[in-house]
């Protein structure tokens, strides 16, 4: 029975070892954070804060834990990337940065953000437009031959295309998804991609999102970790772990920036 024991706390410190904290402390107290070689989806509806956790994530992984990061932004410029960085680290609405109403304080917030960031080891922005996975994973392999990559983030799945053939969209997404937990596995590298979930879930009296509002298909099995924020509420949006190989699904609570 010690043996035992001893063996299942070894697999537990080589997890907490391998794993990315978040910098979401409801999410970290759930579950340690994003896993290396693990696939995680972050779904929700427009205007859920997807991109905004997303870059809170990848801002603390760059900025606490100094490992480098990939953001693949498919729908956003990287210049909007970086002023929403910017305006996260400094806690300055996005509004104000960009009209550039900043009082002596958020002057000196910015500043000393900027420099932050410029600190970082490696914080990658690539927004080009068409994207496929095989892309996405060739320019990740390129990253990661020159820097201490850790973490690689999509933003996000439904603008992503795969170069094979494939009889409808969804059998074409299940394939894309595929592609990255493989980059995930292959790589040692914690994935999240955004993913926007389907507006049936609207029309239902219980908006609460669930994995099948991912869509057709498998993407939801091809992911090891699903999260999902629900919007359904006003207020801050709640985060849900609805899929996730070492707990149960929960709801953490809300989150907020």
């Amino acid at each position: 029975m010690g043996a035992g024991l001893d063996l299942d706390q070894q697999e537990d410190d080589v997890i907490l070892e391998r794993t990315l904290r978040t910098g979401i402390d409801i999410l970290d107290t759930a579950t340690g954070g994003l896993a290396r070689g693990e696939l995680a989806i972050l779904g929700g509806r427009p205007s859920t804060g997807k991109t905004t956790l997303a870059l809170t994530i990848a801002a603390h992984v760059a900025g606490s834990r100094g490992a480098g990061v990939a953001w693949f932004s498919l729908e956003l410029p990287s210049s909007h990337v970086a002023v929403r960085l910017m305006a996260l680290d400094s806690a300055i609405p996005v509004g104000n940065l960009l009209a550039g109403r900043l009082d002596a304080g958020a002057a000196a917030r910015l500043e000393a953000a900027t420099a932050e960031i410029g600190r970082w080891p490696g914080f990658f922005i690539d927004d080009t437009a068409e994207r496929s996975g095989e892309s996405i994973a060739s320019a990740v392999h390129a990253l990661a031959a020159r820097t201490d990559l850790a973490l690689v983030v999509i933003d996000y799945l439904q603008l992503v295309r795969s170069q094979a053939a494939h009889e409808t969209r969804s059998d074409e997404l299940v394939d894309v998804c595929a592609q990255l937990r493989t980059l995930a596995r292959a790589g040692d590298l914690a994935v999240l991609v955004t993913s926007q979930l389907s507006r049936t879930l609207e029309e239902r009296a219980d908006r609460r999102p669930r994995l099948t509002d991912l869509g057709r298909g498998a993407v939801a099995e091809n992911a090891d970790v699903v999260l999902l924020l629900d919007g359904s509420e006003e207020g801050s949006p709640r985060l849900h772990v609805a899929k996730h190989p070492r707990i149960a699904p929960v709801e953490v609570g809300r989150v907020g920036w």
